[in-house]
């Protein structure tokens, strides 16, 4: 409403003056500029505030930037809301859906709370408006499938699309939310494709898994039960960096798997442990060897990381084991040989193995320190030191700390007259197939003259030897310094040995008197770490 500005009215009889009539007159003028014309001839320079007033009797929008009626959204619209399910898991049904326009046209979307969890196929029937039974399915590589239980869940709110004849699920729980649990043995169709797993339980059983399709597909699997877990798949491999190269894939407990089709192949793309992940690659703690008796062995309880048998492993052995010379049997007290029978003065290997189906450890002797014979069922394996049978086929005395081992009663593995001044290659009482530092006493004795005993590494040139002159050249490698006339010289080192349990020995001068011994006192085996 206009009211006029004061001192600006005229009364009868009175002059108009200048200023009260121009100031009314632009009063005037603005008040028409600012105002809105009814015939459309110009728009809105700013906002309207309607001061929670209608605006009211608009026609029907014919351009996105028109306002709508709530009749022409009510009619029109294609996002609608329900309320929360009512009836079975798989036959539920709502009361009300607002605005009460919809329809199964195509296009049109509604969001709705499940009452239940679907075990299985699963309908929609709504009374008001009345619409259905309808089918809820589900995408899947090969078009809308029939739900098969867990892709929605009580009071997790949810959203459809109509196709025109069927309510397709947009927010798929299987993959977004909670997902399917397991505990026993299932085969999964091409109809499951893209579900989340979790294998639960305390109890070892097989996930079949059905080829992938010929274009995209994924699962997401978690293994939350107490055991190591396997899937399967009847064509293809599972392939990728988490995967295995086969048609069988173990999964170990917390362990999460996300893998995607290629046409041929699960290719395990994601690959991780939900809480503790794998040790550090060389983890070795406790499990020192002992001497029980000489067909006996013990190994103590500890923990460490296998360093074959593809993914990383973590094992512990939780208890003491004790393990015979025999064939290998399963647990403590029973045998541990791979292959063949026990053979006289020979280095015997003994790893830590682990079995692929429940995680359980054991013990393994083998000729080899790399390659065992390992039983069926067991892939992952860790050499954890190495044992010496002497001529009874018995185990020779030892004692472990550590990374060091000390024999109960060092051999004297060379003892030579005259040795010449040419090197010699010794072999020492160590392992053999692995590279050790063995620890050994030296004694040298030279009857006439002084000279000088070298033990090293074969690894290293063959070096020069010459007689003390106040220079360092030709004393690499030095075992036993100068001997003067008629004396003995003794000392002590670690040398580097070959797999072979191999060094070099070399002397600067050598005669009838001259004597070279070598006492092995035990080694330094680092097993991988």
């Amino acid at each position: 409403m206009y009211l006029q500005p004061a001192g600006t009215a005229g009364v009868d009889g009175q002059i108009i003056f200048a200023t009260p009539y121009n100031n009314l007159i632009a009063d005037i003028g603005n008040e028409i500029t600012n105002s809105l014309p009814t015939n459309g001839s110009r728009g809105m320079s700013a906002n309207l505030p309607m001061n929670s007033n209608k605006i009211i009797l608009l026609a029907d929008p014919t351009v996105p930037t028109d306002a709508a009626t709530k009749n022409y959204v009510d009619a029109n619209g294609s996002n609608f809301i329900g309320g929360t399910t009512t009836g079975t898991a798989n036959a539920q049904i709502l009361a009300a859906i607002t605005p009460s326009s919809f329809t199964m046209a195509a296009g049109n979307r509604l969001v709705f709370t499940p009452g239940f969890t679907p075990t299985g196929a699963t309908t929609l029937t709504v009374t008001a408006p009345a619409i259905g039974p309808v089918s809820i399915l589900k995408y899947s590589p090969a078009g809308p499938v029939a739900l098969s239980g867990g892709e929605m869940v009580t009071g997790q709110p949810v959203e459809v699309v109509s196709n025109g004849s069927n309510l397709i699920l947009i927010t798929n729980s299987e993959r977004v939310g909670k997902p399917t649990s397991i505990s026993a043995n299932t085969t999964y169709t091409a109809s499951d494709i893209g579900r989340f797993i979790e294998l639960t339980g305390s109890t070892a059983f097989t996930t079949t898994l059905p080829a992938p399709p010929a274009t995209g597909g994924e699962w997401t699997v978690y293994n939350a039960s107490t055991v190591t877990q396997m899937l399967s798949i009847p064509s293809g491999t599972f392939s990728g960096p988490g995967g295995s190269g086969s048609t069988t894939l173990t999964v170990l407990p917390s362990e999460f798997l996300w893998m995607q089709g290629d046409g041929t192949n699960w290719v395990v793309a994601v690959r991780y442990f939900n809480s503790a992940g794998i040790w550090a690659p060389g983890t070795l703690y406790g499990m020192n060897l002992s001497f029980a008796s000489v067909t006996t062995y013990g190994v103590a309880a500890g923990s460490t990381v296998n360093e074959d048998g593809s993914a990383g492993r973590n094992m512990t052995l939780g208890s003491a084991f004790t393990k015979s010379l025999s064939s290998w049997a399963v647990g403590t007290g029973n045998g541990s040989l791979d292959t063949g029978s026990i053979a006289a003065s020979t280095w015997y290997h003994v790893h830590i193995i682990r079995k692929d189906a429940d995680a359980s450890i054991d013990v393994l002797l083998s000729l080899s320190a790399t390659s065992p014979a390992m039983p069926g069922g067991y892939t992952a394996r860790r050499r954890i030191g190495s044992i010496l049978t002497n001529g009874s086929s018995q185990i020779t005395k030892f004692f472990q700390l550590g990374d060091e081992f000390l024999w109960d009663v060092p051999p004297i593995d060379v003892n030579a007259t005259n040795p010449g001044t040419s090197a010699i290659t010794r072999t020492l009482s160590v392992p053999t197939g692995v590279i050790v530092q063995a620890k050994v006493v030296l004694a040298f004795f030279y009857g006439s003259t002084g000279s000088t005993m070298l033990i090293g590494s074969l690894d290293v040139t063959d070096p020069t030897m010459q007689a003390w002159n106040g220079s360092l050249t030709g004393y690499a490698d030095i075992g036993v310094g100068y001997a003067s006339t008629t004396a003995w010289a003794l000392g002590a080192k670690f040398v580097k040995t070959n797999t072979s349990a191999q060094v070099r020995s070399k002397v600067v001068a050598s005669s009838a008197t001259t004597v070279v011994g070598v006492l092995t006192v035990g080694w330094l085996d680092t097993r991988g770490k």
